[in-house]
């Protein structure tokens, strides 16, 4: 056998146990009385023959239980031929680069193929020599480099994998191999890449050619332990999106995108929709191999306000992280709107809100409702109450009492929405004076734009502001009917006077032609500086008249904040709406991780969150005077689809991206541990001692037998 040595030679101290089965002998010796009786003296030939034979049978069961514990004790310190590495040189390098993505959660056989890479893992290590050197490098959220250089501490290689913490994130797997190679130096003799993993295609996208002279021998070794290299089955929820249906106001179409990933077509497959955690609805998906079918399913929401939803595949769980997808969805409700008419006419287009009465009745159907109130500017007396409407809308009213007025301030401090809109009845000095503290900005002159005398054309709308809520989601026909109006007159501003005012719309002048004042202020106030009928603009008989004129009514009654958040995924960042009068807008992770945002004194229109590192939904906040909830803003945040597709990377593809491309360096690149897949090729006598000791284990069952 040569010289020996031993990778645990402080296990032989087990040697000692030897003595047990020897002293368990002794002990069951006991000598039992002699009493002679002459009756049985014919007896002791026959005796003596079968205790010699006895005690024989119990000499070799002794020798072999010494035997089969020594055995045990030599196989576990691991005697290996002693080999010249012993002297601090490495005969063998081998990096490993073990997969810890969040695709090795995936179950297959009852266990994951991260528990399985472990074990994997370990079988190398233990099959490796003294004096070989290892190091290791996990792929997980991040690459990271546990040696900084092969180590001939196997036990510490073996400790680190036991420690890997579990898999979660996107492995990029090109950035662990470069970094793996590095540590194993220029030189590729007798060095070897082992690499651990699912082996999924879309984790070797970032390959790049070893400089390696010689290259190294890659190994791939497969977590999932596939006979064959085929596609892992994997359902997963590709998108959701949510929209009106068209019958009533909370009720909505959820269309769903369920993709399969593997080589089989799946049939009566699950979906749940949940809403608040509770199952609503089940219906029964069929998906083609390696395709997407689409279900669409209908729900009418319990009331109105924000619901936090799911849709879940219940069948599938072989990788439960793809098989849910979250999603907001906002129930508005209807809003109540009080408008004064300034300028009342028995001539119905005469009159200053018929257009504006017409726009509002045109709600789509399954819209939230709007009940519109109209009374005339006489009607309005002193004690003329506000109370139980969302918004007021003040139609070219010159003059209100003074009581009126207060009454309007006290309602929009309590959160109401009131709208100005300009005409001939207007005096800017007087209507200062009345309204300055709710104006977004004090009025200045009456501008006539169209001069047939000079010549000059009457005014289009230019800049407009489309992350506004108002004109948020209307779409390019919107844009261009916006765009197609003229104004012949309109009232100038003072935009000097204030900060915090926002232009919603301009003229293409730059004057302001929609704006905002954006304060502390619990309620919204926004100035139209035209006339809300044709007299001064002909924006009424455009064909997105009716839903300017709505959403301006429902932002101010706070029944829309935002144009609806898309489901987000993890790592992404989004950008968040900052709602008027906000200094600051927050999310809280589900773990409880706080991502803040200033808005810098409400300048800033839209804020980057993220990146958004957990799955599931976080909550919002806005700060005005102090923090408070904005559930409107909830963003639901979902796992990756890198993840997902189980699709094997085909050796030669890695072989072609270490070696360069070229034809004449060949880097080796195969499937399964190699050299040691062999029992014997590397556990040095461990595997004859194991041997021996099944053997001795038969021959004690043996005689035990025999007794």
């Amino acid at each position: 056998m040569g010289e020996l040595t031993f990778l645990y030679p402080w296990l032989l101290g087990g040697a000692a146990l030897a003595s047990l089965p020897v002293i368990i002998h002794l002990i069951g010796r006991r000598r039992a009385p002699v009493v002679k009786f002459a009756a049985f003296d014919f007896l002791m030939a026959v005796n003596k023959r079968l205790a010699r034979r006895e005690r024989l049978r119990q000499l070799l069961l002794l020798v072999l239980r010494t035997l089969a514990v020594l055995a045990l004790v030599f196989a576990v310190a691991r005697p290996m031929p002693k080999r010249a590495a012993d002297a601090g040189t490495a005969s063998k390098r081998v990096a490993i680069v073990f997969d810890a993505s969040a695709s090795m959660r995936y179950e297959r056989g009852g266990r994951s193929l991260f528990e399985n890479a472990k074990r994997q893992v370990r079988d190398v290590i233990s099959h490796l020599a003294p004096g070989d050197a290892a190091t290791l490098v996990v792929a997980g959220r991040d690459v990271t480099p546990v040696f900084q250089a092969p180590t001939l501490d196997l036990a510490a290689v073996r400790g680190a994998v036991d420690k890997i913490a579990p898999p979660e994130g996107v492995a990029n797997m090109g950035a662990a191999i470069d970094m793996a190679l590095s540590q194993l130096g220029s030189d590729g003799g007798n060095a070897t890449l082992v690499i651990v993993s699912d082996l999924a295609e879309n984790g070797f996208a970032n390959l790049r050619p070893t400089a390696m002279e010689p290259p190294p021998e890659v190994r791939l070794i497969d977590a999932a332990e596939r006979p064959q290299p085929v596609a892992l089955p994997n359902l997963a929820i590709e998108t959701v999106s949510v929209e009106g249906a068209g019958e009533q106001a909370s009720e909505r179409r959820i269309r769903v995108a369920v993709r399969n990933y593997g080589p089989e077509a799946v049939r009566e497959l699950p979906l749940e929709l949940r809403v608040g955690g509770d199952v609503t609805q089940r219906v029964l998906v069929e998906v083609p191999a390696f395709g997407v079918s689409e279900k669409t399913l209908t729900y009418a929401f319990a009331g109105t306000g924000v619901f936090r939803c799911e849709v879940k595949l219940s069948g599938d769980g072989a990788y439960a992280s793809d098989d849910t997808m979250a999603f907001v969805v906002e129930i508005a409700p209807g809003v109540h709107v009080l408008a004064i008419d300034g300028d009342p006419r028995t001539t119905p287009y005469d009159d200053e809100l018929f257009f504006f009465e017409h726009a509002v009745q045109a709600v789509p159907k399954g819209d939230p409702t709007i009940d519109l109130r109209i009374v005339g500017v006489d009607e309005v007396s002193a004690d003329f109450s506000l109370e139980g409407y969302d918004v007021v809308v003040l139609a070219n009213v010159a003059e209100l009492p003074a009581e009126v007025v207060s009454r309007l301030v006290s309602f929009v401090g309590a959160g109401g929405g009131l709208l100005f809109t300009l005409g001939s009845e207007i005096r800017f000095e007087r209507y200062n004076a009345l309204f300055g503290g709710l104006l977004p900005h004090p009025l200045r002159d009456l501008h006539k734009a169209a001069d047939e005398v000079a010549g000059t054309p009457p005014l289009a709308l230019g800049d407009m502001d489309w992350d506004h809520p108002v004109l948020a989601g209307l779409g390019q026909a919107a844009q261009e009917g916006l765009r197609a109006s003229r104004t012949r007159s309109y009232f100038n501003v003072d935009v000097g006077s204030r900060n915090k005012t926002l232009a919603v719309l301009r003229f293409d002048n730059g004057a302001p032609a929609l704006m905002e004042r954006r304060d502390a202020s619990k309620g919204r106030v926004m100035l139209l500086a035209t006339s809300i009928d044709v007299d001064m603009s002909d924006l009424a008989l455009r064909s997105t008249y009716p839903a300017l004129v709505q959403r301006c009514v429902r932002y101010l009654a706070k029944a829309i904040d935002a144009s609806s958040l898309a489901p987000a995924r993890v790592g992404a960042t989004i950008e968040l709406p900052v709602p008027t009068g906000a200094d600051a807008v927050a999310l809280v992770s589900p773990g409880g991780t706080r991502i803040e945002r200033s808005s810098d004194d409400g300048t800033r229109r839209r804020l980057e969150m993220g990146p958004l590192t957990e799955p599931g939904f976080y909550s919002a906040q806005v700060l005005g005077k102090d923090w408070q909830a904005a559930p409107r803003l909830d963003v639901a945040v979902n796992a990756t689809l890198d993840e997902s597709d189980w699709k094997p990377v085909q050796p030669s593809r890695i072989a072609e991206a270490l070696g360069g491309g070229s034809g004449d360096r060949v880097v080796s690149v195969t499937i399964g541990a190699g050299q040691y897949d062999d029992p014997f090729a590397q556990r040095g006598y461990a595997s004859y001692l194991l041997l021996t000791l099944c053997l001795v284990f038969i021959g004690e069952s043996f005689l035990g037998s025999r007794g």
